[in-house]
């Protein structure tokens, strides 16, 4: 897969990887559910936005899923492995700063991560080829 989960302690994941493993029959999306296979076998920390809840319930509502409510942020969560991360102002201050230094990067990525950054993690993993590969100390990693 190329990605190194153990020598990493702290990660953060991006909304894209759990969609791709939930909905994507192609070759990504089996490497999201391999990659989310990996991390429950792994004493890896996960620590993911809570913008992430924003984003994927967006379809859930829309599709009544609301009695799934409690499946669905236990494979967000990897069954209680994953953390969220709740934004604020420090957060909110630093997603500012990296979307005027890196002027392509949206909102909603400034944010996730803003909070992989103030947890510590050391890899961010997403399919989104658009982000910078660093910042600061944050590798960017893309799953393909």
């Amino acid at each position: 897969m190329g990605i190194d989960l153990k020598s990493s302690k702290i990660i953060s994941l991006d909304t894209n990887i759990f969609i791709r493993a939930l909905d994507d029959s192609t070759n990504l999306g089996d490497r999201a559910r391999e990659l989310i296979a990996e991390i429950r076998e792994t004493v890896t920390k996960v620590f993911i936005s809570t913008i992430l809840l924003e984003e994927f319930f967006v379809r859930v509502y829309k599709e009544k899923l609301e009695k799934e409510e409690a499946d669905i942020l236990d494979f967000l969560t990897i069954g209680g492995l994953g953390t969220f991360v709740n934004m604020d102002q420090r957060i909110a201050l630093l997603a500012a700063k990296i979307r005027a230094d890196y002027p392509s990067v949206k909102g909603p990525d400034a944010i996730h991560l803003a909070s992989a950054i103030e947890v510590g993690a050391k890899i961010f993993i997403t399919t989104d080829r658009r982000l910078p590969q660093k910042i600061g100390k944050l590798t960017i990693q893309i799953l393909s």
